[in-house]
């Protein structure tokens, strides 16, 4: 296994990317989700590779590099919060600013629970959106999709989306009832003010929690500054016992569930909202 902690004096070995559409559209992606130049060139150098050859990586330590380049300007808090070992589930806001625009979030939390949990081995999988398209038109991006599939392949993530297989959904409870740790942003969409949460995420953590009631979920409130400062504030852990309490017993009817499904993202949105500052918060949010 590859050490995590690297020392403050090691170089990353860069190398100019290599040529190829899939390379144009990594190095696109990156510069368009503001990737730092050298993490960019980490990542077309070291990453892509993997994701041409079907090399497995660990978003773990490849985290513990890209951030980095932050250069000291992580804020990091509550982390005794972190269930250290079990399944769990992390939610967090899906913040849209700072570098990396908004991706510095999945990053810094994977890299934190690593540094806590017991089976530091086991990267939070998070589920993605791998259907990127154009505002509006709902066109693909060219490569970019493709970019993204095989770097939810390389990092073990669930894609989820119109286009993917439909089997993403059994394969995350499948998942998550063998102990792996799952991430999800609850909202949906990227945002500047938290909103209330999306009911398909609500559906997602419901059957989630039929499936390991022994599990927990951990709240996370992230942000940045106008400086490029991140942030992350770990809540207190969430017992399954209050997901099922709020979706027991479950309808039968289509618009019944999703009523229900509904509660319960906006029941996780309440517990991310007091880790935001106030300027952040949703009033329609308190508890």
């Amino acid at each position: 296994m590859v050490e995590r902690e690297i020392s403050n004096n090691t170089k990353l070995p860069i190398t100019e990317p290599r040529n190829g559409p899939l390379s144009i559209a990594a190095d696109w992606y990156a510069r368009l989700n503001l990737v730092p130049n050298e993490a960019r060139k980490f990542i077309t150098s070291e990453i892509l590779p993997s994701f041409l050859t079907g090399k497995l990586r660990s978003l773990g330590e490849d985290s513990n590099k890209l951030l980095k380049f932050l250069e000291d300007k992580d804020r990091v808090y509550d982390t005794e919060n972190i269930p250290k070992k079990g399944p769990v589930i992390f939610i967090a806001n899906h913040w849209t600013k700072g570098p990396f625009r908004g991706n510095w979030t999945h990053l810094l939390i994977t890299r934190e629970v690593a540094k806590v949990r017991e089976d530091s081995f086991r990267d939070i999988r998070w589920i993605i959106n791998g259907n990127i398209s154009v505002p509006v038109s709902g066109l693909s991006i060219p490569f970019t999709n493709k970019y993204i599939m095989m770097m939810a392949e390389t990092y073990s993530l669930h894609a989820i989306g119109r286009k993917n297989n439909p089997r993403v959904p059994f394969e995350i409870m499948r998942s998550f009832k063998r102990g792996d740790l799952i991430g999800i942003y609850p909202e949906g969409d990227w945002s500047t003010k938290l909103k209330e949460g999306n009911a398909i995420a609500g559906a997602i953590i419901s059957a989630l929690a039929r499936k390991r009631p022994d599990g927990f979920i951990c709240p996370v409130g992230v942000y940045s500054d106008t400086e490029d400062n991140v942030y992350s504030r770990f809540g207190r852990p969430l017992k399954m016992s209050q997901i099922l309490e709020l979706s027991y017993p479950m309808p039968s009817s289509k618009e019944q569930r999703d009523i229900v499904h509904q509660r319960v993202a906006d029941f996780l949105m309440r517990n991310i909202n007091p880790l935001v500052p106030r300027w952040y918060r949703l009033e329609a949010l308190k508890a």
